[in-house]
């Protein structure tokens, strides 16, 4: 005999899990940055700004110094790009990065690289 618990669970497992299942098949800007790094410090203000701006995006900060799952990140992000020299902070969406801060000229650069990204999907 079925359990109409169990019927109820089922329904409900249907009508959630799908969702669950999607993908996000948004873009990803990935920033990561180092606690103790004053240029960082500088471009998370204009990171808080891009999320407001490009919600076509999926934002993530990611500290890479004393978070572990932040430097594992970023190495995989330096190897795949193929980063000779990295450093933070670091900006990426899709194949596209900057590094550094410049006042003035790195907004340029991170704003044409999500113009890019965006279109390149």
């Amino acid at each position: 005999m079925f359990d109409p618990s169990r019927r109820l669970f089922v329904w409900l497992a249907l009508l959630v899990w799908p969702s669950a299942l999607v993908a996000d098949e948004r873009p990803t800007f990935s920033f990561f940055y180092a606690f103790d790094c004053p240029h960082c410090e500088k471009a998370k203000p204009l990171v808080a700004k891009l999320a407001k701006q490009h919600r076509g995006l999926v934002f993530e900060s990611w500290e890479v110094k004393k978070d572990p799952e932040g430097r594992r990140r970023f190495i995989q992000a330096v190897k795949r790009l193929k980063i000779r020299d990295p450093g933070v902070p670091l900006f990426v969406c899709g194949n596209r990065h900057v590094m550094g801060w410049i006042a003035g000229e790195t907004e340029k650069c991170v704003q044409q690289m999500i113009a890019d990204c965006k279109g390149a999907r």
